[in-house]
């Protein structure tokens, strides 16, 4: 059930993953990052999320404070 060439690398802690699409180029150096849902129906499971690991690296941010603690 899980797409064919694409490569985990983070969980998102409900079961959906964070993944290299290696689904348009099996040999590239720099894959797309995408986000797999795995409740979603197959063909609008994935859903894009950055070109490459740098680009997805760059959209991280650090939580804000949560003044209530």
């Amino acid at each position: 059930f899980f797409p064919k060439n694409l490569v985990a690398f983070g969980c998102t802690g409900n079961g959906d993953q964070i993944c290299f699409d290696y689904r348009s180029d099996p040999k590239t150096d720099n894959p797309p990052i995408v986000y797999w849902n795995h409740e979603a129906d197959i063909g609008q499971d994935v859903s894009f999320v950055a070109n490459n690991f740098v680009e997805f690296i760059r959209m991280l941010k650090e939580p804000e404070d949560d003044e209530n603690d």
